[in-house]
């Protein structure tokens, strides 16, 4: 069975999500930061997707604000969640720009319910368990985090758009990023806004 993609297109100005059928079940992707989840979930009802029919979900961005959604998810899907190594390192450490915050902030984390990833990814991380023939990218010219990167050249990241916008000088830590996409066996790209595109028309 090849494994098929179903585009869930959220509303303006928050992030698609990509449902992926397999012989072994669902993957749902998350890209971004804004996510419609009252669109996800009727979208999901209506393609049966119910408790354990979900194998895993992976956020391609990380928010500190989204513990809450991870813990929904987790338990109403009965899913794995991945979340990228270093996504992980800032999941439970918000970041404090004031002292009033801080001192908010050491409140909160008395009371906080912590969260942890089933799986923690990085690059390379191999899909195939999932039934998914694909392998995580670390992608910090996108989204400072993953893309999935499928045996058919899908690429499932964020927005393009935005990669397009980073300075190629030698000082971006993304400097060369650019390059090394046109060398990956991209066929088409499911980005985080709009509807999938092929790598040639991206003017990468």
């Amino acid at each position: 069975m090849k494994p098929t993609v179903q585009t869930i297109i959220s509303e303006k100005g928050a992030n698609n999500c990509y449902l992926i059928e397999t012989i072994k079940g669902y993957l749902l992707i998350i890209t971004g930061k804004k996510t419609n989840y009252t669109k996800l979930h009727e979208v999901l009802s209506t393609k049966g997707c119910v408790s354990s029919h979900i194998n895993l979900i992976i956020f391609t961005s990380y928010s500190s604000s989204n513990y809450k959604r991870y813990i929904y998810l987790k338990e109403k899907y009965q899913a794995d969640i991945a979340m990228h190594i270093l996504d992980r390192e800032l999941l439970n450490e918000p970041k404090s720009k004031g002292l009033a915050e801080k001192i908010k902030n050491i409140f909160r984390s008395k009371s906080a319910i912590k969260f942890e990833p089933d799986l923690i990814i990085d690059e390379g991380f191999n899909l195939s368990d999932y039934g998914l023939n694909a392998r995580v990218l670390y992608v910090p010219g996108i989204s400072k985090s993953v893309g999935i990167l499928t045996e058919n050249g899908e690429l499932f990241c964020d927005d393009l758009e935005e990669l397009n916008d980073h300075k190629k000088d030698a000082q971006n830590e993304n400097s060369g990023y650019l390059e090394r996409l046109k060398n990956l066996l991209v066929a088409t790209v499911y980005p985080g806004h709009g509807d999938p595109l092929s790598l040639q028309s991206s003017n990468i």
